[in-house]
């Protein structure tokens, strides 16, 4: 009898073995003051509605409306391959970022437009963080865990 239970207490022991996912979700990448949060699944299809939302041309006079719009004007040197998260977190009073991920892949960030100045390599604990600036905007990149992070 108490082989039978030491049997059946083994078995359950060997076959209840917890699966641990290695992949982070792109949720975890996103900082904790985002105030807007989009899921994007194909970035110039979701740039084209934009340019053709009947809410957002009628709330073009708005300062945040302009100054959002020219942050994120560098999202178009962008391709990405796969779903993407974009998140805005206010600063201070009407000042935006924003914080772009999305899985890695080549050619991710399109250099054939014209860069105003090189890029340039950050080096911050065993990391490396690109510099773009593009038509006087400034774009920070990192890669982490297989993804993407942009800002």
């Amino acid at each position: 009898m108490k082989l039978r239970v030491l049997f059946l207490f083994l078995t359950l022991l060997v076959g209840c073995t917890t699966e641990k996912n290695s992949s982070q979700p792109l949720l975890e990448y996103i900082p904790q003051n985002a105030s807007v949060l989009i899921k994007i699944n194909d970035l110039s299809a979701f740039k084209s509605e934009l340019k053709n939302n009947d809410f957002l041309s009628k709330s073009q006079t708005s300062s945040v409306y302009s100054d959002v719009l020219d942050k994120i004007k560098i999202l178009d040197i962008l391709r990405p391959t796969s779903e993407s998260l974009l998140a805005f977190s206010e600063l201070g009073k009407e000042n935006f970022e924003f914080t772009y991920i999305t899985l890695d892949a080549p050619g991710f960030i399109d250099l054939q437009n014209p860069l105003e100045k090189p890029v340039e390599t950050i080096n911050y604990q065993n990391k490396s963080i690109y510099k773009y600036v593009v038509d006087g905007a400034t774009l920070y990149s990192i890669k982490l865990d297989n993804k993407i992070i942009v800002s």
